[in-house]
């Protein structure tokens, strides 16, 4: 059978990638872009409030992007179903996440008003205990937001992923610069809570959005997304697919969690730098997002459908072109540019030697986001295959032994300085990251048939 084409683009070719990958990279830049305008909001607003947001969100997303790891699963099934044309079974697997989002949403309301006063450094209580309670107990939105989003992007529609995602940050941008400095008779100031109260409200209006289209007379039609179907064989198969990917995120960036808490001991300088850093991972990250879920779309696609498996070569050689000359250029800007870019983040000069480390982490991240781009694009197709078990061995392995641990040891035992782990243990997890997911791929041993 041949593959029911995503685009009007040659299967797996440059322009197919390209029209796939583009709206997605600008939906999750959207959504990127509501953390990046926070940071923003609350470095002209409080050091202390961005440093409280910075140190509490990391907590936040090890659990949210775990449960994103498993919802993310829905696409993969989705897909298969669609390039199968067995049309009326691809909203089974959306509705098992829903579901398991809407469940997880219950621990999250009680992580977030029973741990924020033991994660939260006494300096920042203040302005990270408010924060935290509304970052933590709404952490199941993204993940609902992505099961329903999958529906979408493995047919190929992805332009209601970006509207939705584009209307939402704008609606962010509205309400996090009104309610963290107030608006005078009118609002109080609400610090670091006005943010996460943005946030909630945007990601709210992003799932009405998406809900409503996923419920349209249409779709209820061909797809029949209005039969809010529980399928504990589809729910199994999900958890044993997507399990994997969920541990995966966890370890990881629970390794990053550890290692934030070393730096926080190590000064004011450690969390600025890595303040500027999480701001690089909102900025980058929306680019190695979209790659992955529009290789995923393509390869479950290719899947479901029988198709000519050799067009994922001809998918990922497209992945590093525009890696190349979109990636490329865009770390280059930012290395280049690094001096400009600083005091309009920070809303002020920051001291000479400050500066150099901040110089240093960013060419650093710059390097990493390279490789990873890459590793991401790699990870979509395995993950389509059902190959997740071995995804999260490597990413887990690889970011723990090259970053986590020693980073650990370097910032407790040595000299060290803020840039130290982003300039040199970071480009290092990148390339072995890489290396392993590749070697993987070539081996050809994660094919299967999931549906």
């Amino acid at each position: 059978m041949q593959p029911k084409r995503l685009t009007r683009f040659s299967p797996g070719s440059f322009l197919e990638t390209a029209a796939l990958v583009f709206p997605l990279m600008m939906s999750a830049f959207s959504f990127e872009l509501i953390f990046g305008f926070n940071r923003l909001v609350l470095a002209h607003y409080s050091l202390d409030a961005l440093n409280a947001a910075s140190s509490v969100d990391i907590f936040c997303f090890t659990f949210q992007f775990s449960l994103v790891g498993l919802t993310t699963i829905a696409e993969v099934f989705a897909g298969q179903y669609f390039g199968a044309r067995d049309y009326k079974k691809m909203p089974i697997a959306i509705w098992q996440m829903i579901w398991l989002s809407l469940f997880a949403g219950i621990v999250f309301v009680i992580l977030g008003f029973t741990l924020g006063e033991t994660l939260i450094p006494q300096d920042l209580l203040k302005e990270g205990l408010p924060y935290f309670r509304w970052m933590m107990s709404f952490a199941f939105l993204l993940p609902i937001i992505t099961a329903v989003s999958s529906f979408f992007v493995a047919q190929g529609k992805t332009r209601a992923v970006f509207l939705a995602s584009f209307f939402a940050s704008v609606l962010n941008c509205l309400f996090s610069y009104t309610l963290v400095f107030g608006l005078a008779g009118w609002i109080p100031s609400f610090g670091a809570q006005g943010a996460a109260i943005a946030t909630v409200l945007a990601g709210v209006f992003q799932f009405l959005f998406l809900f409503a289209a996923f419920l349209s007379p249409q779709n209820r039609a061909t797809f029949h997304t209005h039969k809010p179907t529980w399928d504990f064989v589809h729910m199994k198969k999900c958890f044993s697919i997507g399990t994997p990917n969920a541990i995966n995120y966890l370890v990881e960036m629970g390794g990053w969690s550890i290692l934030i808490f070393f730096l926080s001991q190590k000064g004011k300088d450690y969390l600025t730098v890595r303040s500027w850093i999480s701001f690089l991972f909102v900025f980058f990250g929306a680019f190695t997002q979209g790659l992955e879920r529009g290789v995923i779309a393509i390869a479950s696609n290719l899947l479901g459908s029988k198709g000519n498996l050799a067009l994922l070569h001809k998918t990922l050689r497209s992945c590093a072109i525009l890696i190349t000359s979109i990636g490329g250029p865009m770390v280059v800007a930012v290395g280049a540019f690094i001096h400009m870019l600083t005091p309009l983040f920070f809303g002020h000069n920051l001291p000479s030697e400050l500066m150099v480390s901040i110089a240093w982490a960013t060419y650093g991240i710059g390097f990493f986001f390279l490789l990873d781009s890459m590793a991401w694009c790699t990870t979509g197709v395995l993950t389509s295959g059902g190959d997740t078990r071995f995804v999260m061995i490597m990413n887990a392995t690889a970011s723990w032994v090259c970053v986590a641990i020693p980073g650990m040891i370097w910032l407790t035992y040595f000299p060290s300085t803020p840039s130290s782990v982003w300039f040199y243990l970071s480009p290092l997890y990148g390339l072995v990251n890489l290396t392993g997911l590749f070697l993987r791929y070539y081996s050809g041993s994660w094919k299967k048939k999931l549906v």
